[in-house]
């Protein structure tokens, strides 16, 4: 039994020992065919480009060979089709008239053409001609532009100016310009005691300097005495001769001697050049309060005799007897005035005068109200206005109608004022 069973091992060993180098054996021989196969493969793959190169070559060849026979092929065609053209033309008859007729045909269409090109050179000559003038027509067309913009101006000037000479020649409103004028002094009072204050604290700062100006200047003559007091002493410490502290201190004393003329000096610069300048300023506002005044004074003095022209207005209202204002020329231009005796009215005029007429009734009373209030309290001035009017007259008039008549409105001033 022992015997058997050893046996059994064996085989069992024997055969598995076999089929492990049946596995072997065929594992080389995979190896083995692999690796012929991919040597064949290579030499293959170098076989197809070792042919493919061969046939790249010999088309490259064939396509120069066919460029080639092409290129003769052409150059046979030509010779041939040139040898058919000269030989039809040795067949053909010469016809010289009609070759005559086309070369003067051509020559005429030369002419034609050179012609053409002159009077298109002429005409690119006048165009230089004109263009080299384009400067001095650009600056007349500007010159006349300028001519033209500044005659419309005047013109709208003269319409605007018109306009308000026919304005003040209708209106019977004058309370109007009273109150305008009445602002406009309100205005100018305004302004004069605006430059008054400002006057009066230039003035402060100026007396304020002035009152300085002597203190400084006693301080400065201190200063000079102790300066030369120190000069003094400087010169007999250094005659003296004493030893270095004395020689640094007296070094040192000089050195602010010398600072404290320069302050002096400067500070003395100063002090003048502001005095000059408020000096100026107060100058200045001197001469901007002379012109005030004397434009208030203008204006009060237009005020008095506008409120005079309202009074007679009013009186003339009252009374039915008020003339309308008519515009006249004269030498320095249009201007208005009553209406002059000895003229006969128009249409237009005696519409004036009858719408005129027609606003007594709805106006008088406020106009006869406002002369009240203006005469109010002003009994003490009237003979100072009646003074003030007869400046205004002619001379050798005296009764109040012919000098309202003969007075002539400046309506130009008064639109400057207004």
């Amino acid at each position: 039994m022992d015997s058997s069973y050893d046996n059994s091992d064996d085989d069992k060993n024997e055969t598995l020992a076999r089929k492990k180098g049946d596995t072997m054996d065929h594992s080389k021989l995979d190896k083995h065919m692999s690796r012929v196969a991919k040597d064949r493969a290579g030499k293959a793959e170098d076989d197809k480009d070792k042919a493919l190169g061969k046939l790249r070559s010999i088309n490259f060849r064939l396509r120069k060979k066919l460029k080639y026979l092409n290129e003769k092929v052409e150059k046979a065609i030509d010779r041939t089709e040139t040898k058919r053209i000269l030989a039809a033309r040795k067949k053909a008859p010469k016809n010289t008239a009609h070759m005559i007729r086309v070369k003067d045909k051509e020559i005429e269409n030369a002419q034609k053409q050179t012609e053409a090109y002159q009077i298109e050179i002429q005409k690119l000559q006048h165009k230089i001609d004109e263009t080299s003038q384009v400067g001095k027509m650009i600056e007349m067309e500007q010159e006349v532009r300028d001519h033209k913009a500044a005659i419309n101006e005047l013109k709208k000037e003269i319409k605007d100016k018109e306009l308000l000479l026919e304005n003040l020649a209708k209106s019977d409103d004058p309370s109007y310009k009273i109150k305008n004028m009445i602002n406009e002094i309100r205005m100018w009072k305004e302004k004069i005691q605006s430059r008054a204050e400002l006057y009066e604290k230039n003035e402060n700062n100026v007396n304020g300097q002035s009152e300085r100006l002597p203190e400084i200047e006693k301080e400065n003559d201190e200063l000079m005495s102790q300066i030369q007091h120190l000069d003094a002493k400087i010169d007999l410490e250094a005659s003296k001769g004493k030893d270095k502290k004395v020689k640094k201190d007296l070094e040192d004393i000089g050195e602010s001697v010398k600072t404290s003329k320069e302050q002096y000096e400067m500070c003395k610069k100063n002090n003048e050049k502001e005095i000059r300048a408020q000096q100026k300023k107060t100058d200045e506002v001197f001469k901007e309060r002379d012109d005030l005044y004397r434009k208030f004074k203008e204006l009060e003095q237009e005020k008095r005799i506008s409120s005079l022209k309202l009074r007679e207005v009013a009186r003339m209202l009252k009374h039915n007897q008020l003339n309308p204002i008519m515009p006249i020329k004269t030498k320095n231009g249009l201007t208005a005035r009553r209406g002059e005796p000895g003229k006969k009215k128009t249409l237009n005029q005696r519409g004036s005068t009858s719408n005129l007429h027609s606003g007594i009734n709805s106006k008088g009373k406020s106009v006869l109200s406002g002369e009240k209030k203006l005469n109010r309290g002003k009994n003490n001035q009237s003979t100072q206005l009646l003074h003030k009017q007869k400046q205004y007259s002619k001379p050798n008039d005296d009764s109040d109608e012919d000098l309202e008549k003969n007075q002539v409105i400046d309506y130009s001033k008064i639109k400057r004022k207004a």
